[in-house]
């Protein structure tokens, strides 16, 4: 009995057998090509590297070359040019990095480490030693220190208002809250009344309450300010020279209104 069933395995094993081959040579042998599902997985699409071409303030733009090199730069003063011979390791922030202190090793033979000295548009210039055409002189536009490209120069920016001349004399309108008078205000205004040079000078003055006619419809001029506030116009146009809070020294108060009148 134990033999017989043995034949019967050894039987089934072999017919299996013969009909994977027949169907296996069968899809070799089909005249029809099928669609199957690809399982190949898809290749990674290149990505095309680009150049860093902004060179922010207190960063290192790093060059390694196998030759040694001339590196010139246009126009001059904007950068600054320093050749070592690699490896070397540097720490600091790189143009391209991270943004932050950073520490590498750069193994080209010579290394190039280029830095913004002030802002403005640069050319960099790498000509490698021995080189015989200019397909090896590679050109590249540096934005150093973010500075933004240079105005065209068909387009001349157009003259502003000629500004109204200083007479060379001025009217101040003091602007106050009398509710709110202070202590060191009322000192400052006392001093303003008896200042007979102001007046001798040619010039003038007015104090004037924030809710009379007349300080509202100059509130324009002394808006954002802090009461009380002191306008210095020229006494002629009657154009604002200057606007600012009353100083709480009377000193400073004439010192200004000097400078402003240009005495």
């Amino acid at each position: 009995m134990k033999v017989r069933y043995g034949q019967l395995v050894s039987g089934i094993v072999f017919w299996l057998s013969w009909l994977s081959l027949v169907v296996y040579s069968c899809a070799q042998d089909s005249p029809f090509r099928l669609p199957v599902i690809d399982a190949t997985p898809p290749a990674p699409q290149p990505v095309e590297p680009k150049p860093v071409t902004v060179l922010p303030e207190d960063c290192f733009f790093v060059v390694e070359s196998n030759v040694q090199a001339i590196v010139l730069h246009s126009p001059d003063g904007l950068l600054s040019v320093t050749e070592d011979q690699g490896p070397i390791k540097l720490r600091g922030k790189f143009a391209g990095g991270t943004g932050r202190v950073e520490t590498k090793t750069f193994s080209g033979k010579f290394v190039y480490t280029i830095e913004g000295v002030k802002a403005g548009k640069a050319e960099l210039i790498l000509i490698p030693s021995g080189v015989v055409s200019s397909d090896q002189i590679v050109r590249l536009m540096l934005s150093v220190n973010g500075a933004q490209p240079p105005p065209d120069d068909d387009k001349k920016p157009e003259p502003g208002p000629t500004p109204a001349p200083h007479s060379g004399k001025v009217h101040l309108d003091i602007i106050e809250d009398v509710s709110n008078r202070t202590a060191d205000t009322s000192i400052v205004l006392k001093q303003v009344i008896q200042w007979a040079e102001l007046i001798d000078a040619g010039n003038s003055y007015l104090i004037r309450d924030k809710d009379s006619s007349a300080a509202q419809m100059m509130a324009a001029d002394y808006i954002g300010n802090a009461l009380p506030v002191v306008i210095i116009r020229d006494k002629e146009s009657k154009k604002p020279l200057r606007v600012m809070p009353l100083p709480k020294e009377f000193e400073t108060l004439k010192t200004l209104v000097k400078e402003v009148a240009g005495e």
